[in-house]
């Protein structure tokens, strides 16, 4: 029986950062998202082998984050449904400024994949709910809602759209709120 050698890649090094780098864009130059969940899978079990890594490498820590976001963005076709409203609650402007593959289109070929539909109602629902949550910002001028300054977030974005289109219709105009989401990309 023959035995491999494998080895941990050496995290602490920038040549492995950018190999990451590199993987990554090669991932989403060819829209490869089964491998792009592979590595959603596996790129936290490194780092967390490494307990101190967050605190002794910042820079490299923060960079291989992002890369972890992107990866989750591009295999987002394969991810359980909670992980997908952790992206819209938390990520979302991550995803709506990647420019290929397209973040939308990501989710609705992740939609099309339900038999059941109330299953797929009841993501697009927790979707909806999430982004209400999403207190990510949206550049830096405060909104005003009910005549109060909110800051810009997504959330507030959105509870402005529903009042000033009405909440009844904000719900019949779905490819009314993508349109806007396009449009917040920065």
């Amino acid at each position: 029986m023959i035995e491999e050698k494998t080895t941990r890649p050496d995290f602490t090094k920038s040549e492995t950062l950018s190999l990451f780098q590199r993987y990554l864009k090669y991932l989403y130059d060819f829209d490869i998202a089964d491998e792009a969940y592979n590595l959603v899978k596996a790129l936290p079990n490194f780092l967390l082998q490494m307990p101190n890594f967050a605190e002794e490498h910042p820079y490299l820590y923060e960079e291989y984050k992002k890369i972890f976001k992107s990866a989750k963005i591009l295999a987002l076709p394969f991810l359980p449904s909670e992980k997908i409203i952790e992206i819209f609650r938390t990520n979302l402007l991550a995803g709506l400024t990647l420019k290929f593959p397209d973040f939308l289109d990501k989710l609705e070929a992740k939609l099309v994949t339900f038999l059941v539909t109330e299953e797929r109602d009841a993501l697009k629902a927790n979707i909806r709910k999430a982004m209400e949550e999403n207190q990510e910002t949206i550049g830096k001028a405060d909104l005003i809602i009910n005549g109060q300054n909110k800051p810009p977030t997504v959330a507030n974005w959105l509870l402005d759209y529903k009042i000033n289109l009405g909440e009844g219709e904000a719900e019949e105009k779905e490819d009314e709120l993508r349109t806007i989401l396009i449009k917040m990309r920065i």
